[in-house]
């Protein structure tokens, strides 16, 4: 469970989908 044996590949997939979802929420609040 150590960060360093974590694959880049999942935290990059994790990362692009909390982007993914703050920019949505961030776009329905703004409008």
């Amino acid at each position: 469970m150590s960060n360093e044996a974590c694959p880049q590949h999942t935290w990059t997939k994790k990362q692009k989908r909390t982007v993914w979802i703050a920019a949505v929420v961030a776009v329905v609040l703004f409008i």
